[in-house]
């Protein structure tokens, strides 16, 4: 869904390749499946947050346990979004906005998921 609508979709294989990809990558914005071995998508967002590199990328974290919203750990992860699955395609990209849709047609999109799967 991402790559048909301009989307460039590079994908990692757990929460650590996520962060190694997205400091090597710089891109636009990033997704994040919660439930990711051995760093959750919370503790990759946290650090990716937190590094001066990647600091201002837009992170969506995804999961398919809505109560994960309250936990009380997902407030410092400061996320842009968190969408419960399944994911509404329109809301996905409402929440990428069009300035990342623009930019994302040039550059990456990081998603990565706990399959590794291409997850669109």
């Amino acid at each position: 869904m991402l790559g048909d609508a301009g989307y460039r979709v590079i994908e990692a294989t757990n929460g650590d390749d996520a962060v190694a990809q997205a400091r090597e990558l710089l891109p636009n914005a990033i997704i994040l499946d919660l439930v990711l071995p051995p760093t959750s998508g919370w503790d990759a967002a946290r650090v990716l947050k937190q590094d001066t590199r990647t600091s201002s990328i837009p992170i969506l974290l995804v999961t398919a346990f809505p109560h994960q919203a309250n936990d009380p750990w997902s407030g410092d992860a400061d996320c842009d979004a968190l969408l419960v699955k399944p994911v509404d395609p329109k809301r996905l990209l409402a929440e990428l906005g069009p300035e990342t849709a623009v930019a994302a047609s040039r550059d990456d999109l990081v998603r990565i998921s706990e399959s590794g799967g291409e997850k669109s």
